[in-house]
């Protein structure tokens, strides 16, 4: 989150809707709608002022987001177009802010990791004009700094926003592993491919979990590991539903495949979480940092969270082991180090009750044989 009340959002929403035949800013977007959407998710970040340029239905509009502190200017949606209505956005926050986010209204869907990474290039590079991308396809929100403003308002309209930016000296794309950077409301098909892109973001497909993987450099090394760690956690699931459990398995394969995501960083269970909730993953954030220790609810229950981190413990790099070997390793490699070796000791017991818990239940709870895994 920014905190920074200098950074703004203009947010256009003054036209017609003619191509879709309904009021765009308007139209549900999960249990939100399309406009509320777009202002939370840039309050999610600590944006300041957000300006929503109305037009056409701007009472209602006006009426509908009267409660998130937006401010509302109109413009004449009979004469202006898009780019005049930018301008009015613009032209407010002129000596307000030092760099505004750009957006029509019906591109509402980008990530706080989009905006985040967008803001951290502004800062760190000389560009004035910061465009996303998301497979070579450009996008928004726009991001751009104050000493642009002036430019932007003395353009002459051709070719609208696109045309004022892109010959601007500064002018730079970002790219990101951001889908919805590229999506918008333009007509019922592309609000349909919106609605269900929303509602799958949540739990990411296995293609979408190696993308990112991708993006994110993982290690060959690590991306096996957590391949074996997904295939061992879907065995398991299956296992256990069989059983009469009741578990979500495309989020549990999607935890497991994406669980080391940012192995490499210090506390990578809880900064991977983060990451994966700034992306919209938010159905398998919690799962993906719970998987170094769980909870004493989840380390007594069988929940998605458990599948995951016992999964994980029975997998050592990319090959299937039992916990005894696992953490075998783990006590010699820490024997000089009383307060570490005490440590990999108590996670071992904790490893152990949960094999222990899911063999109960599969083995109708007489606990006398191990957890068999194919």
């Amino acid at each position: 989150m920014t905190n920074d009340k200098k950074i703004a959002a203009v947010i256009v929403a003054a036209g017609f809707s003619s191509r879709i035949g309904a009021f765009k800013p308007l139209l549900p977007m999960g249990s939100s709608t399309i406009i509320e959407t777009a202002i939370n998710t840039f309050r999610s970040i600590g944006v300041g002022d957000i300006v929503v340029i109305t037009g056409y239905n701007a009472e209602v509009l006006e009426a509908h987001i009267a409660h998130m502190d937006a401010i509302c200017l109109r413009s004449d949606y009979m004469h202006n177009k898009m780019f005049d209505s930018a301008g009015i956005g613009i032209r407010r926050l002129k000596n307000k802010c030092d760099m505004t986010f750009f957006t029509p209204a019906d591109s509402p869907l980008f990530t706080k990791y989009s905006l985040k990474a967008m803001l951290s290039q502004m800062r760190s590079s000389d560009c004035t004009v910061l465009c996303p991308c998301y497979n070579q396809g450009k996008g928004h929100p726009l991001l751009i700094k104050r000493d642009s403003f002036d430019d932007i308002l003395a353009h002459d309209g051709t070719e609208g926003m696109k045309g004022a930016v892109g010959k601007l000296k500064g002018y730079e794309t970002i790219s990101l592993p951001d889908p919805a950077l590229i999506m918008d409301a333009d007509t019922p098909e592309d609000y349909e491919v919106m609605k269900r892109y929303y509602q799958e973001r949540a739990v990411p497909s296995d293609e979408s979990g190696l993308r990112l993987h991708e993006y994110f450099h993982t290690p060959a090394n690590v991306i096996k590991h957590c391949e074996m760690v997904a295939h061992l956690a879907d065995a398991i699931t299956k296992s256990l539903i069989k059983k009469g459990c009741f578990l979500d398995l495309k989020k549990i394969r999607a935890a497991a495949l994406l669980h080391d995501i940012l192995r490499a960083e210090k506390n990578h269970a809880a900064r991977g979480a983060a990451l994966l909730e700034d992306l919209g993953h938010t159905g398998i954030s919690s799962i993906v940092g719970a998987h170094m220790e769980l909870d004493e609810y989840d380390a007594t229950h069988i929940t998605e969270k458990t599948v995951v981190y016992l999964a994980d413990k029975r997998v050592c790099k990319d090959s299937i082991t039992t916990l005894k070997e696992r953490f075998d390793e783990k006590m010699s490699r820490h024997q000089n180090d009383e307060k570490a070796y005490s440590e990999v000791q108590r996670k071992y017991k904790q490893a152990l009750q949960v094999e222990e818990m899911i063999s109960r239940f599969l083995n109708h709870r007489d606990g006398r044989s191990v957890l068999q895994i194919p």
